[in-house]
């Protein structure tokens, strides 16, 4: 899969979930549709480095691309496809420095000035996460052509279609907006949303 293709994002939270549920919460999510997964845990958790490695597995058999948020050098040890940064992590170069520079770097946005930034300091792609406010947002940022750009903050199937009915075609979902029993048909939902076939 290639980041200029990929249009479903996923934010697989860990928190709560045991290392059998969050592979088989990652492999129902990409056969519904989901093209990026974007693994989430805080620095509380203890994430295991053999988890990770298994659920890039997962995204690596399914055509899906694997992230981290904001640690580099895990990010390296797993060999992520590449990382999400928000405002308090360290500059893409520094990242691109450590992940190399073919690594998916992306930036956390919250606001237009971040969004702004993230293109001008050279994000391979841009979250956004004022969900129904994202398509204001991205309309505002001229300089955004040939810049993925995704809408996050979603918190239903109503607001996403109102997303896209905004001209916005790509999401991102939260695992923990999604019900535990059948995830693939839930994320097939907003695939079709997309336009694709699932």
């Amino acid at each position: 899969m290639r980041l200029e293709d990929s249009q479903l994002y996923l934010i697989l939270d860990t928190a709560g979930k045991s290392p059998d549920q969050l592979d088989s919460f990652c492999t129902d999510a990409i056969a519904g549709g989901a093209d990026m997964v974007q693994v989430l845990f805080n620095d509380e958790q203890k994430i295991s480095v053999d988890l990770l490695k298994r659920i890039k597995e997962i995204c690596k058999h399914d055509d899906a691309l694997f992230l981290l948020q904001n640690n580099a050098d895990l990010a390296l040890e797993v060999e992520a496809d590449g990382i999400l940064l928000d405002s308090s992590s360290m500059p893409i170069g520094q990242i691109r420095a450590v992940l190399g520079m073919d690594a998916i770097v992306g930036i956390l946005s919250k606001n237009k000035t971040d969004a702004e930034l993230g293109i001008e300091v050279g994000a391979d792609y841009i979250l956004h996460s004022e969900g129904i406010a994202c398509a204001s947002v991205f309309a505002a940022l001229p300089g955004a052509v040939g810049t993925p750009l995704f809408a996050a903050g979603i918190n239903t199937i109503e607001e996403a279609r109102q997303i896209v009915a905004d001209g916005i075609y790509r999401l991102c979902i939260h695992s923990n907006s999604l019900a535990e029993s059948n995830v693939t048909e839930q994320i097939a939902e907003y695939s079709r949303l997309l336009g694709r076939c699932i």
